[in-house]
């Protein structure tokens, strides 16, 4: 959990997630963190520059979020449709999904 977070800073972000897709994000410049260690042992780190960014980026991927999310609607949507025309003929990256397609197990 991040207790504590300070100042701005936007720079370039990219993600395994989405291969070659890059964009500008704004994020914290400083963080607290608290959180458990693999024992179970609570730990507090203090983090800057790229090491709170990437923690952050991590964050948000266990809460289900994208460095996009953070992009606006116009923007996040250009890149994704510039990323699938770049990739249309390699089926190895698409996989179009709808609200609905997962099945409740």
């Amino acid at each position: 959990v991040i207790v504590e977070s300070g100042g701005q800073a936007t720079e370039e972000e990219g993600c395994l997630s989405i291969p070659e897709v890059f964009a500008e994000v704004s994020r914290p410049e400083r963080i607290v963190l608290e959180a458990l260690d693999d024992r179970g042992a609570p730990y507090r780190l203090e983090a800057d520059g790229l090491i709170a960014r990437a923690v952050q980026h991590e964050i948000d991927h266990l809460d289900g979020i994208l460095f996009l999310d953070h992009l606006g609607p116009i923007k996040r949507k250009m890149l994704l449709a510039r990323w699938k025309k770049e990739h249309r003929n390699d089926r190895s990256y698409l996989k179009e999904v709808t609200p609905g397609d997962a099945k409740a197990e």
